[in-house]
């Protein structure tokens, strides 16, 4: 048996089907409860049978204020029979009385019923004393239980009503009888319920419609004459067996002529009539024991407050899941680190769905994305994987090589409107393809080899003329890369950029002694569309770290030309038509352009603030432009000279951020033009031997290039960062830390000096 599980202690369960009650529910439901409060255990179990107003609004308030409320609300309507059937199945009471929600019997005279049941019986039907509904339906009632218990034999309870206290086990049983039949007053008798009658008030419906009508009165009569007694089959053989031989008798007496003609065409449609009649009364048997037979559910649940069996909801009880939608598309992120900050916020400026693609989960970009992959930006199968069946809008990434390739596969196999080309990758990643370009370009060249085998690159740079440079060949940020003085340190240079290496490739290239510079272009349909060259100002330790950019770089016209030009012949030789590249080009003292390296994408170290500041051009909108497949161009403004300062550690030890200056107040300044700092007080930070161990930069700008230096001084004292070594943990929490004392500020921050205090 189907049903909720019934509370073995004493109490009982009101069941109120409702159809399109809306109006009566909480009337309904005040008059029960005031009526059988005294009850103690009382629970109200409303059955919405699929209504179209607003019932179940209703019930749900009511449910809200009162726990004693409960509902089942089915997926349709599917008919009073099916409501009382699930109100029986899911109370959880042991006795429960059946109410209407119109109040025509009033819920006080639940206890005579109640009263009669503690006599020993399972059910309880009450009968009205002085019905008052329509003549239709007070002639058809009494009139289908007289012709059923009279001329079919069938046990029905004389008067009985849908108002019924009934035993909650009793009444399972009778609602999982295996019939189609749905006549609750003559089931009961069936199963052998013990019963009896109760006379009752009934009173006028002061609310609502009746929703009996006169087809569904003879619907109901034929199911219960049909569906409980073989006796009006019977009765059609007793017509037959007399009818025959009486048409048969008289189909004689014509041929004698001893009927008129009239007579016998009246017999004929007479019997015919009556041969149609039983076979409309066989097909009628036929149809209940189809249905009786046939597997079927009286009603499909949408929602309820109890538990209910899997099998009587709509959906099989199974969670319920969104329907899919149109899938946004999304714009993929390599990298979520300090450069790519600016591609968050451009796409969030737009309204795109950003994907962030990075290894670490507390890069400053993923508070900007709107999801987070947790994958390596080279993997591009596994993101592949993880964005599989997902509209990829674009694949983008800046101031970073080691994800190019990912950048050209993905952009490939989501179809991107702009494919990253596979020869930039190439170039870009590996070094040693890179000068094979540059001497096919017609570029200027110089001495290197590459191996991964260390011994014998050693040996084939013997003859190179020192300082040499030692670089890994498939890395960037400056990871692994050393200038080599002497002989004597090259061993343990190439051992550490192998460490640096993926592919354990390196690569030795003689030193070019001359001025810094890169050269930034954004290509547009095979020309140079944007352009900005600026000077370096290089950490003069052995990593070439990049301390800053100064812009425009002071160059001869036909210089900056003439470097341009070869950028051009570059991006043609890498199949890059558009997009942005970067170089790394020496001039020497000769006037020799020698183009080191390139990056295929815009440069990092806050090229798009330094690039805004300069001449207003935003060359983030622009690649976010070329890759989401949409028309970019460039309007630059004058130049005007300006000084990007990368901001780092002043130690060379791990140390930690005891105090920052004012932000707001810096960038009020009239020669900041921005700035962006990563970290705050209490942040560690390690020292400056790689490039993404910045902490930001500071752009500042001036009339003339002279005034720069000036600028950047008075900004970096407003900012005031000051950076500690990191004690060792000693109590109490603030103790004096002594460093040496002709440490001084440095370019970045402020070393904490002697007699100063940090917090620990």
């Amino acid at each position: 048996m189907t049903g909720r599980a019934i509370n073995t202690a004493t109490g009982l369960t009101a069941i109120i089907p409702c159809y399109n009650e809306g109006a009566q529910v909480e009337v309904a439901h005040a008059a029960v409860c005031a009526a059988l409060d005294p009850v103690g255990d009382l629970e109200v179990l409303f059955i919405d049978d699929g209504s179209s107003d607003d019932t179940l609004a209703r019930i749900k308030a009511v449910a809200a204020r009162d726990p004693r409320v409960r509902y089942v609300s089915f997926a349709r309507n599917f008919g009073l029979p099916a409501a009382v059937t699930a109100g029986f199945r899911y109370a959880g009471k042991p006795w429960a009385v059946q109410l209407d929600a119109d109040l025509q019997f009033p819920a006080e005279e639940t206890w005579a019923l109640l009263d009669k049941a503690a006599e020993g019986y399972d059910v309880v039907f009450g009968v009205r004393r002085d019905r008052k509904d329509n003549w239709l339906r007070r002639v058809g009632a009494a009139g289908t239980h007289r012709v059923a218990r009279g001329l079919l034999g069938i046990e029905v309870p004389q008067g009985a009503s849908s108002f019924r206290v009934v035993r909650t086990a009793v009444g399972r049983t009778i609602a999982d009888l295996p019939t189609a039949n749905s006549h609750f007053v003559a089931k009961a008798p069936q199963v052998g319920a013990r019963y009896t009658s109760v006379p009752v008030a009934h009173r006028d419906r002061t609310a609502g419609t009746s929703k009996f009508r006169f087809g569904r009165l003879a619907g109901d009569a034929f199911e219960l004459l049909l569906g409980f007694s073989w006796r009006p089959l019977n009765i059609m053989y007793g017509v037959a067996g007399v009818a025959a031989p009486a048409a048969l008798l008289l189909a004689l007496l014509g041929v004698f002529g001893l009927v008129a003609p009239s007579v016998l065409l009246a017999v004929v449609t007479l019997v015919t009539a009556l041969g149609l009649a039983s076979t409309a009364l066989v097909g009628r048997y036929l149809h209940r024991r189809m249905l009786d037979a046939r597997p079927r559910r009286h009603y499909y649940v949408r929602e309820a407050t109890v538990d209910i069996d899997p099998a009587d909801m709509v959906d099989g009880g199974a969670t319920p899941v969104p329907p899919p939608t149109r899938a946004e598309p999304v714009l993929v992120v390599l990298g979520a680190g300090e450069e790519q900050v600016v591609l968050y916020r451009e796409a969030r400026r737009r309204g795109l769905r950003t994907v962030a693609v990075d290894m670490r989960a507390d890069r400053p970009g993923i508070v900007l994305a709107d999801e987070f992959l947790p994958l390596s930006t080279t993997d591009h199968d596994a993101i592949a994987a993880a964005l599989a069946g997902r509209p990829v809008a674009g694949v983008v990434s800046t101031a970073a090589d080691t994800c190019l390739e990912s950048w050209q596969v993905l952009s490939e196999r989501f179809a991107t409107p702009w494919r990253y080309p596979a020869a930039a990758v190439a170039a870009s990643m590996d070094k040693s393809a890179f000068h094979r370009l540059a001497a096919a370009a017609g570029v200027a060249t110089y001495r290197w080899a590459q191996s991964d085998d260390l011994a014998e690159l050693a040996a084939t740079v013997a003859d190179f003329r020192f300082p040499v440079v030692v670089k890994p060949t498939d890395a960037s940020g400056c990871r692994g890369v050393l200038r080599v003085d002497g002989r004597a340190d090259l061993g343990p240079a190439l051992a550490n950029a192998a460490v640096f290496s993926p592919s354990g490739q390196v690569i030795v290239e003689e030193f070019l002694a001359g001025r810094n510079f890169t050269v930034n272009v954004f290509l547009r349909g095979g020309a140079v569309g944007w352009s900005l060259i600026t000077e370096k100002r290089i950490d003069p330790g052995p990593r070439f770290l990049i301390l800053g950019h100064q812009a425009p770089a002071v160059l001869d016209p036909a210089v900056e030309r003439a470097l341009l030009d070869e950028a051009a012949a570059l991006c043609a030789a890498m199949d890059l038509p558009d997009g942005p590249a970067n170089f790394d080009v020496v001039l020497s003292p000769d006037g020799t352009r020698y183009v080191l390296e390139v990056g295929a994408r815009l440069s990092g170290n806050g090229l798009p603030g330094l690039a805004a500041a300069v001449s207003g051009v935003d060359v983030v909108a622009a690649l976010l432009d070329l890759v989401l497949g949409e028309p970019f161009g460039f309007d630059p403004a004058p130049p005007r000279p300006t000084l990007l300062h990368v901001l780092t550690s002043p130690l060379d030890v791990p140390g930690e951020v005891v105090a920052v200056g004012d932000l707001d107040a810096v960038r009020a300044l009239p020669e900041v033009t921005g700035v962006d700092l990563f970290v705050g007080p209490g942040d560690r930070v390690l020292p400056f031997t790689e490039a993404g161990r910045k902490l930001g930069w500071l752009v500042v700008s001036a009339d003339e290039p002279a005034g720069l230096d000036a600028a950047l001084a008075g900004a970096l004292a407003a900012l005031d960062l000051v950076v500690a070594p990191v004690p060792e943990p000693v109590t109490p929490a603030t103790v004096a830390v002594v460093v040496p004392a002709q440490a001084v500020d440095a370019p970045s921050g402020r070393v904490l000096g002697a007699g100063d205090k940090a917090p620990v």
